[in-house]
């Protein structure tokens, strides 16, 4: 089934650089109002992304203090007619400990570029786009990581990216998968926050729920070739 399309905001990479020669920690709150400020002057831009998407990606890195975790999803297309089109809140993606490789902060660089021709990420055909997300567990990202990968990337053209803070299921995996403790979705006391605002997953209401939403997203547990492209036309 066809999901609505809408139009979000990503930061589009080489045209958020900062102009300073001092290093400045990225604030995810502050870059979140200044980007803000710049869709009230219509300067942001635009690309055309399905409802899930607006959290997650095919694509998706975490990072904390000392580590970047990458996990990848799909969008899901029931079979009945899904009713539910907008929402304020992702859904659960139903992610695992084990659905996240985990790469030290000083390892990540040489991962990326010795696992590039998987994740795409630089040497695109001219002709295509990506985007993916970057979820950090603190607002002020410290982990060297994520500037060694800024400036890894900073030349390639037709990329996008959202940097934005864990989601609640995100943050509960990566808490369990750092302290080595078994992870029982099923005993976690989740939030309303997951698509509508109405019910906790895992509940009857919620999987109900679910079905009658368009841009369903699950996590794979398994890496494989980037899907997230776009065909991109001069």
């Amino acid at each position: 089934m066809k999901n609505i399309i809408i139009s979000f905001i990503f930061i589009f990479l080489g045209c958020n650089e900062k102009k300073k020669n001092t290093f400045e920690y990225y604030i995810i709150s502050k870059e979140d109002r200044e980007l803000e400020k710049k869709v009230r002057e219509l300067k942001a831009k635009y690309i055309s992304v399905t409802q899930g998407s607006k959290w997650y990606s095919n694509l998706v890195f975490v990072i904390d203090t000392s580590n970047v975790y990458i996990y990848q999803t799909v969008e899901k297309q029931n079979s009945i007619s899904q009713k539910i089109a907008e929402y304020s809140y992702p859904n659960f993606i139903e992610l695992k400990p084990e659905d996240m490789i985990t790469i030290p902060e000083k390892d990540f660089l040489s991962f990326i570029k010795a696992n590039n021709d998987l994740l795409e990420l630089v040497n695109k055909p001219k002709n295509r786009s990506s985007f993916f997300q970057i979820a950090s567990t603190t607002d002020t990202i410290k982990n060297k990581a994520f500037y060694d990968f800024e400036n890894f990337i900073r030349n390639e053209e037709h990329k996008y990216y959202k940097v934005r803070r864990v989601t609640e299921e995100e943050q509960r995996v990566i808490t369990c998968k750092v302290n080595h403790k078994k992870y029982e979705p099923k005993k976690i006391l989740w939030s309303k926050q997951f698509i509508l605002g109405n019910f906790s997953p895992l509940s009857k209401e919620y999987t109900e729920e679910e079905k009658n939403t368009q841009g369903i997203i699950k996590s794979i547990g398994i890496l494989k070739r980037n899907s997230v492209e776009r065909m991109y036309y001069e």
